[in-house]
């Protein structure tokens, strides 16, 4: 059966038939089909707002369960976000740093961290995370990205008009 189907099973009697949010977010993204000079997001919110089938999947998966996680798929430590070239020479500059004043590179990092001649490099750093932490939550939830998109689109033409 089509996904369609289950969509509108969901909005008329509020019964999931066992999918997920995520279910109906990459039927979404899988139906949309970019255009030329259009972000992901764009496709997305694009299908979404102005085909009928869009309309139908994405209002179901608005009221769709979030999905359920099985144990063995939560991370069993914190990752580590990728850095940039910020991010780069401060650790450089830290193993240098420990290196010639015999401290720990954690000891090192700190005193590069705070002091304030490096300011500038540490808001490139904190730059960096900001881009990687919005690129990683934009992936897991293209409905958020694609609702930040639309608000952003239409405050633009609330301010212009």
């Amino acid at each position: 059966m089509d996904i369609r189907h289950f969509a509108k099973l969901l909005v008329e009697t509020r019964n999931p038939c066992g999918l997920t949010r995520q279910d109906f977010e990459e039927e979404i993204a899988k139906r949309a089909g970019r255009r030329e000079g259009e972000s992901t997001a764009q496709a997305f919110t694009r299908y979404a707002t102005t085909t009928e089938d869009g309309k139908l999947l994405f209002k179901a998966a608005v009221m769709a369960p979030a999905p359920k996680q099985a144990p063995q798929d939560f991370p069993t430590k914190k990752p580590e976000p990728k850095g940039g070239a910020a991010t780069a020479e401060l650790n450089e500059l830290a193993r240098a740093m420990a290196r010639e004043k015999n401290f720990s590179f954690e000891q090192a990092f700190s005193r590069l961290w705070s002091d304030p001649t490096r300011a500038d490099l540490v808001n490139r750093v904190k730059r960096e995370q900001v881009e990687a932490t919005r690129d990683v939550r934009d992936q897991r939830w293209p409905i958020a990205a694609a609702e930040r998109e639309f608000e952003r689109d239409w405050r633009s033409r609330q301010t212009a008009g």
